[in-house]
Order: structure tokens, then C-alpha cells, then sequence
């Protein structure tokens, strides 16, 4: 007898472990008439379709004024913008993108030569971290070689991907 209900336990134990799904939904996790389920409702329908961001780390990237260096960070970075969860170029903010954007208006409308070397590239972006509104945005996302106060190697970097139909993964 005793065997049997253990039967009967472990029967129903496997069939309770084999109903289990990833994830936990918050709108699901409190009842119909707390006041926060309206809230969960609303970001369930527009949140979690559009909006969040993920973080990607480059450490010890290629040199990025190299055209071999900047095309396999490109690849790298396509591969992370286009999947079936991410809104594609158009939602990634990467310093890079806006360091490019300036010294392309500083070529045209002030006449700056663009860089010529990979060290005076990397200076540039240095200089328009402090002095071209990138340093607030973009000076945390990056680490810079401490080890030597000349040197401009740039030890990592981060940037965000927009992120689409979040709630399919959850």
C-alpha cells in the first residue's frame, strides 16, 4: 500500500515538474483587483513589446580606426542588432556613432581635417569626450588604458541594443 501512494506521489510529482514554464509575469503574480494589476496590464501591452535595452560589453576591442578592426566590430554588432528580439540599427546608441557624426561636422563646417592615424583618432575622441558634450553620455561607458597616462588604447566600451518582444522570452 505504502508503495503504491509513493507510486502515485512521484507519478504526479513528475507530471507537476513537466507543466513548468520559464519566467514569471508580474500581472500574473497579483490578483485582478489589486490596483497595481492595471499597471501590469499596461506595461504587458506596451513595455515589453518596445522599450527595454541590453547592454552589450566590448572588451578588448579591435582598433576601431583600422578598416579591418571597424568591419569585424560592425559584424560583431549586426549580429546583436539583428535578431528577431531587437529594433535593428535604428535603436542602438553607441558612442562610436555619435564620435563619427561629429568629426564628419567638424570636417564640413569648420574645415577640421579628419584623422589621420589611429593614435590621432583616438585622441580626437578623448578631446570630444571633454569638450563636445560626449563626456556625459558616453565617458562612463568606456575604459580607457590607466597604465600608461599617453597611451590611448581603449581597454573596453559599452553599448545598448533596443530590445522587441520581451515578453515572448519571459
Amino acid at each position: 500500500m505504502v508503495l503504491v501512494l509513493y507510486l502515485i506521489y512521484a507519478f504526479i510529482a513528475l507530471f507537476g515538474c513537466s507543466q513548468i514554464k520559464e519566467g514569471l509575469n508580474p500581472k500574473n503574480l497579483v490578483r485582478e483587483s489589486f490596483y497595481l494589476n492595471n499597471f501590469y496590464v499596461l506595461i504587458d501591452e506596451t513595455f515589453w513589446q518596445e522599450g527595454l535595452q541590453m547592454q552589450v560589453v566590448v572588451n578588448n576591442p579591435p582598433d576601431l580606426f583600422d578598416p579591418n578592426g571597424r568591419e569585424s566590430f560592425n559584424k560583431m554588432r549586426e549580429e546583436f542588432e539583428d535578431t528577431q528580439f531587437t529594433m535593428k540599427k535604428n535603436a542602438t546608441m553607441i558612442w562610436l556613432d555619435a564620435f563619427e557624426t561629429k568629426i564628419i561636422e567638424d570636417e564640413s563646417n569648420f574645415n577640421i581635417s579628419l584623422p589621420k592615424t589611429s593614435e590621432e583618432w583616438y585622441e580626437r575622441v578623448k578631446e570630444w569626450l571633454i569638450t563636445a558634450g560626449g563626456r556625459r553620455l558616453w565617458e562612463l561607458d568606456m575604459v580607457w588604458d590607466k597604465q600608461n597616462e599617453s597611451s590611448n588604447h581603449l581597454k573596453a566600451f559599452r553599448f545598448q541594443v533596443g530590445l522587441k518582444n520581451v515578453s515572448e522570452i519571459i
